[in-house]
């Protein structure tokens, strides 16, 4: 008999085999959608954009939808905006 591979071993490997989908929603667009709302945010956060993080998110899903961009709802547009990365 062969040796066993232990329980770590194991899980690792099934692990791997795992299929993990975008981490999210902005992960799922394209470079050129990304880029659009990456510079909304830049614009945003830098002060060039007089609105509340949630006004802010409810016109850019509704900008984002007329572009044919799937996104996320206002609660998690307004975390994507003040993120800092």
């Amino acid at each position: 008999m062969g040796v066993q591979a232990s329980l770590a071993d194991r899980v690792a490997d099934r692990v791997a085999s795992i299929r993990h989908g975008p981490r999210s929603f902005f992960d799922r667009l394209g470079p050129e959608a990304q880029a659009e709302l990456l510079e909304v945010r830049r614009r945003w956060q830098a002060g060039e954009l007089p609105a509340s993080a949630s006004a802010l998110a409810d016109l850019l899903i509704e900008e984002a939808a007329a572009s044919g961009y799937e996104v996320c709802g206002n609660q998690g547009m307004r975390a994507w905006l003040a993120r800092r990365d």
